[in-house]
Order: structure tokens, then C-alpha cells, then sequence
């Protein structure tokens, strides 16, 4: 769950073009790059 609200907390920050704030970057430093993880793609 926490991996889920820390992409979506980031996706929302990226569509206004806004930084992560502050009291919230550790929470999607720490779940959204596992996220990330499940949905990269190898690219050639």
C-alpha cells in the first residue's frame, strides 16, 4: 500500500510540475523507486 500512495504522490507532483514536498520525499523516496521497479521496461 505504501509503495502505491508514494507513486501516486509523485505522479500528482509530476502532472502540476511540482517538487515531492519536503515532509513527504522520504516516504516516496523510499517506496516509489520499489514501484518503479515492477513497471520498468529494458529498453534497446
Amino acid at each position: 500500500m505504501s509503495a502505491h500512495i508514494a507513486s501516486e504522490i509523485q505522479h500528482r507532483c509530476n502532472l502540476q510540475l511540482t517538487d515531492v514536498p519536503s515532509h513527504l520525499q522520504e516516504l516516496v523516496d523510499r517506496y516509489a523507486a520499489r514501484g518503479l521497479l515492477k513497471y520498468s521496461l529494458r529498453l534497446l
